[in-house]
Order: C-alpha cells, then sequence, then structure tokens
C-alpha cells in the first residue's frame, strides 16, 4: 500500500499548492503563511524595509492615506498573486493590516523630493 503524504491543506487539495503554502510559512511564519492564497491578487505596499499586501482596491487607499498622514513614506510596488509572493514581496509582514500596527515615522526612513 503506497504510503499518503501529509497535505496541510487538507484531503483534495492541489499538492503544488501544499508545497507554496510550505514555503509561505518557512519565510513569513505560521500566522501570515496560512492567510495566503495562491491564486488571489494582491496588491503591495513598502513602508521603510516592510512589505504588507492588502486584497481590495478599498484597503489598498486606506493603507496608502493612512502611511502617508502619518508622515510615512509609501512605495506602491506591483501587485501580484499569491504564487509570485516569494519572489516579489520576501520581507512581507502582514495581509490587510491593521493600520495602527504600521511603523510608526520615527522607525522609518523619509525621502525628500
Amino acid at each position: 500500500m503506497a504510503s499518503l503524504a501529509r497535505n496541510p491543506d487538507g484531503p483534495g487539495s492541489d499538492p503544488p499548492v501544499a508545497r507554496l503554502r510550505e514555503r509561505w510559512i518557512a519565510r513569513y511564519g505560521p500566522v501570515l503563511g496560512v492567510q495566503l492564497e495562491a491564486d488571489r491578487y494582491y496588491s503591495l505596499v513598502r513602508v521603510g524595509a516592510e512589505e504588507y499586501a492588502v486584497t481590495s482596491y478599498e484597503r489598498y487607499v486606506a493603507a496608502l492615506k493612512h502611511t502617508w498622514s502619518e508622515g510615512l513614506v509609501a512605495e506602491p510596488r506591483p501587485g501580484v498573486v499569491g504564487s509570485e509572493l516569494l519572489e516579489a514581496a520576501p520581507d512581507l509582514r502582514a495581509v490587510d493590516p491593521d493600520l495602527d500596527s504600521l511603523p510608526a515615522a520615527s522607525q522609518t526612513s523619509r525621502s525628500g523630493f
């Protein structure tokens, strides 16, 4: 009888997605890794050295407004599907973050124009 490989996404899930989830968990930790979806589109924003992913236009605009109103420099990044996050956002810290948990302006470098 063939042994069944442990699949963290449950019975019947796609093995490549299960392997991707294992890589997300290894890179981002279990809390963030289990939230990600391979086929979901994520808009990315970098604040200082950290990257954040948002899942809707409204949340993206709110995140930008919040960072700018706090005096932070938000760098919009190209959006990607979840399967591309490891390459596009190696320093991902949260999906749809609590805006009050973003780094304080005193902790993040500013750039002048």
